[in-house]
C-alpha cells in the first residue's frame, strides 16, 4: 500500500445499507494497475474493537 494515502480509501453505504468501498487518488490508479475491478467488505464492532474485511477481485 506504499503511497496510497487512508484519505483515499471511502466505505459508504448503498441505498440498502451495505458497505460499499470507493478508491481515489493513488489508491485508485494502484488498484487499476493489478487489475482489481471488485472489492466486498464486511465490517463488524463492538465497545473496544472495530473490524474491517476486504476481498479485492480482478476480472
Amino acid at each position: 500500500m506504499r503511497g496510497v494515502l487512508w484519505r483515499e480509501l471511502e466505505i459508504l453505504n448503498d441505498r440498502r445499507g451495505k458497505p460499499t468501498v470507493n478508491l481515489h487518488g493513488a489508491a485508485a490508479a494502484r488498484a487499476r494497475e493489478l487489475g482489481l475491478t471488485a472489492f466486498e467488505i464486511s465490517l463488524t464492532h463492538s465497545r473496544e474493537l472495530a473490524i474491517a474485511f476486504v476481498v479485492a477481485t480482478a476480472d
